[in-house]
């Protein structure tokens, strides 16, 4: 009986120790794959999502992001995939959700300032049924500069939820040219702040190497 005391203590102190040197092993891989040029990218864009984005949290390991379909208003099927190359903010929003209704306008108004080559914001409709929904409701609001896009089965925001970023909408991701995370947010943001403004022009001077070190 002492005997099988001892032996049921071994074990839990194995699977203590087992437990201890994964984490160890963990860590150590991920300071040893986290470039020096990554960390400071990373402590650079979170020192712009201050104040209003205050909310936004940086990835710190960026993730190979969902390859999951959606639709454009034409009925074409894309995927994240397709703004490869590009600095993209997506955001999942619908209509029967109050906080993406009230922060549309501000989207509308960062991609008309800053809606470039390289960068877009490409907002994506969850609405059931055809698209008809979300379109009249950016005809309502006099949206102008953003475009259209639809998942009726909401199957992007379950992708970016099995990769625990998304919990709920308003949900908003920014991507970087080599489609990856560079960090998100759950929830409403004031979108059109000078805040923001400053978070996405930081986020397109890093992906442009103007910040990388120089040899």
């Amino acid at each position: 009986m002492q005997m099988q005391k001892y032996a049921y203590k071994l074990s839990i102190f194995d699977k203590a120790a087992s437990a201890q040197l994964l984490a160890l092993a963990i860590f150590a891989f991920i300071l040893f794959f986290l470039s020096p040029q990554q960390t400071k990218a990373n402590e650079i864009l979170d020192a712009a999502a201050q104040n209003e984005l205050a909310a936004f949290l940086i990835s710190e390991t960026p993730k190979e992001l969902p390859t999951t379909p959606f639709k454009d208003e034409q009925g074409n099927e894309l995927n994240l995939q397709n703004w490869k190359g590009k600095t993209i903010l997506v955001n999942l929003w619908a209509t029967f959700c109050a906080p993406c209704r009230h922060e549309m306008p501000d989207l509308d108004a960062l991609q008309g300032q800053l809606g470039d080559e390289n960068f877009e914001v490409v907002t994506i409709s969850l609405d059931r049924g055809d698209i008809k929904k979300p379109k009249k409701f950016f005809e309502e609001i006099g949206i102008e500069n953003l475009k259209l896009y639809h998942d009726d089965r909401g199957k992007i925001f379950n992708s970016f939820r099995r990769i625990s970023l998304a919990r709920g909408l308003p949900f908003t991701v920014l991507i970087g040219p080599d489609g990856k995370d560079m960090g998100y947010l759950n929830g409403p943001a004031a979108w059109a702040s000078q805040d923001a403004v400053h978070l996405i022009e930081t986020a397109k001077m890093i992906n442009k190497q103007e910040l990388k070190p120089k040899n």
